[in-house]
């Protein structure tokens, strides 16, 4: 049942133009991707049947059994596969990857998303129409660039029993959806092994009851079931191109009794092994013939024209979002070094004369870090005229309606990047007065995002690894630390970074300044009250401070960490040895 796929000589991937009559079952070791073009098609994949249409896509992982029959004569697709052998090298467990990717234009959630695919496949193919000088190197790219698409937007999945299928789910929790994968990989690379929920969360560090709680939130089903069901899967390409019993493939898949195995197998695919193995063994590519006609690319040059520039007329809705990658490497070493806080000033006001809620405690916190960073740190008593704060008569909003306080921060990135080595942060303003908003803290003692940004930019390293559009990457000993940032006020920006070499357990742990929570916002919400209760100030602290999520690295060659960041965001990453 196995069918090897060619691939042209230095191409890792292959796209081919099919008119199908009939294509029995058959497994790749690589992974597809099937767009319709014209007319209709049933795919047979795993337990059930897809009945395509035009402009539907749907993903064949590796591996799985899969055929394809005509259901009118007119049909035509893309076949667009992917070497493993080349792109795992670059994306994370490729081989293992649930990527659900079944869509049509009536989808809404999933129109920029399927605009996006279009996009690279068939701007794939007029590279390979063209074959310009340097088109395998163009391939390449767009292809990683898809293969990306595909772990952004394309991970989330929630098991339908009733429809025995995988369905699309998306999630804006992208440390938990990073997780979840990791943890189906796993599934998939073990399941003929005893698995343990504790060994795995022990993995993942953290308590196995909160990885089930999480499991039957993302993927809708328990770990056990969970379980059982990719050990079914596993097992029909042994039923069907071989002889052997079924208490040997059931064992051979992970089973503890032939029993045990049938019930499972009758619950995904209606029947006991054997019946499904003699009914459906004809269907397979070993005892059927396939019939299909093999088209020319260049057929579709006018149809692929008219394709694109349908998505450029979509524009206005749609855009391709712009993205940003950096690389670590784990075994190498930085000779270029920076320090950030070598003369530094914290301009403060007399406390005694303004009083506002955590002010010693959150000046003591500013000067503690910044004495641990080292350089040479002063503070400086400003005048009582220059910190001049509110009176009854001033009215908040006339300072703060029209003030966006993340750009300051983006600002001072932009510059940082620009020259890191040379940028020196020599003085900041610790609290805002009526003659300067540009401070850290707001008039009432708000935690604005400046005072965010001045924590991140202490705990980077001393040591430069990587810099450039919108982030910069530092090392310090055996820890790495990073600030991402999306400079553009419209577009998300995808941020990749690519790891290798690791070579134990590490810890990402992620924290993320929304340019949509700040302190002013919510400030905002109760009309800008120039007297604040201690409740309410203590929920704006809390809603505005940046969002933690942790992510484990497991020791391997290659790692990819990748997270879309919103227009004006600001992230701050660590990279450090597990516990």
């Amino acid at each position: 049942m196995l069918d090897i796929i060619n691939y042209e000589e230095s191409m890792p991937i292959k796209v081919e133009l099919l008119e199908i009559k009939e294509l029995p079952w058959h497994t790749h070791k690589d992974i597809q991707i099937i767009y319709v073009l014209e007319g209709e098609l049933q795919l047979k994949l795993t337990y059930t049947s897809y009945p395509l249409k035009k402009n539907d896509i749907h993903f064949i992982h590796s591996d799985d059994v899969h055929g394809l029959t005509g259901i009118t004569e007119d049909n035509l697709i893309i076949v667009l596969s992917i070497n493993i052998n080349y792109f795992s090298k670059f994306f994370t467990n490729l081989s293992t990857q649930i990527f659900s990717t079944r869509v049509n234009e009536d989808a809404h959630l999933y129109v920029k998303q399927q605009m996006e695919l279009k996009y690279y496949i068939f701007s794939i193919i007029s590279l390979l129409n063209k074959r310009d000088l340097d088109f395998i190197d163009q391939v390449c790219a767009l292809s990683k660039s898809l293969i990306g698409a595909l772990y952004k937007d394309f991970r989330g999945f929630a098991i339908n029993k009733t429809n025995r299928n995988f369905e699309p789910k998306f999630s804006h929790d992208f440390i938990q959806t990073e997780r979840i994968s990791r943890v189906v990989s796993f599934i998939y690379e073990n399941y003929a092994y005893k698995l343990s929920l504790s060994e795995i969360a022990e993995n993942e560090h953290i308590n196995k009851y909160y990885l089930s709680h999480l499991f039957q939130k993302f993927v809708c089903e328990n770990f056990r079931d969970f379980v059982s069901m990719v050990r079914v899967e596993m097992s029909e390409s042994k039923l069907l191109e071989t002889d052997k019993s079924v208490s040997f493939i059931a064992g051979e898949c992970g089973f503890s009794n032939a029993k045990y195995y049938i019930d499972h197998f009758i619950t995904w695919f209606g029947v006991h092994p054997n019946a499904y193995r003699e009914k459906c063994r004809p269907n397979t590519i070993d005892f059927k013939s396939s019939s299909f006609t093999v088209h020319e690319l260049k057929e579709i040059e006018p149809l692929l024209k008219d394709y694109l520039d349908s998505i450029v007329e979509f524009s206005d809705s749609f855009s391709i979002s712009p993205s940003t990658k950096a690389s670590i490497d784990f075994s190498s070493h930085s000779t270029a070094e920076f320090h950030l806080f070598e003369h530094f000033t914290l301009h403060i006001y007399d406390p005694d004369l303004h009083p506002c809620l955590n002010f010693e405690e959150n000046a003591l916190h500013l000067m503690n870090t910044l004495h641990h960073v080292g350089g040479h740190t002063k503070i400086s008593i400003l005048e009582p005229l220059a910190t001049k704060m509110l009176s009854s008569e001033t009215d908040p909003a006339s300072i703060y309606l029209d003030t966006f306080v993340h750009s300051k921060c983006i600002e001072i990135m932009k510059e940082f990047v620009l020259n890191p080595t040379g940028y020196q942060i020599e003085s900041m303003v610790f609290m805002d007065s009526i003659k300067n908003t540009s401070a850290l803290l707001t008039v009432n003692g708000l935690k604005k995002p400046s005072f965010y940004l001045l924590d991140f930019l202490m705990k980077l390293g001393n040591q430069l690894i990587d810099c450039g559009v919108g982030h910069i990457i530092t090392k310090n000993e055996n820890a790495f630390q990073g600030i991402l940032f999306n400079a553009s006020y419209e577009k998300t920006l995808d941020f990749t970074l690519d790891i290798s070499n690791i070579d134990e357990n590490y810890q990402l742990t992620q924290e993320t300044l929304l340019a949509s929570s700040s302190c002013i916002d919510y400030w905002c919400q109760l009309n800008f009250n120039s007297i604040i209760s201690p409740k309410d100030f203590l929920h704006i602290e809390n809603m505005s401070m940046p969002n933690v999520g942790f992510e484990i690295i497991p020791k391997s060659d290659h790692y990819i960490y990748s997270i879309p960041l919103e227009p004006q965001d600001i992230v701050f990453i660590s990279i450090e040895p597990a516990n």
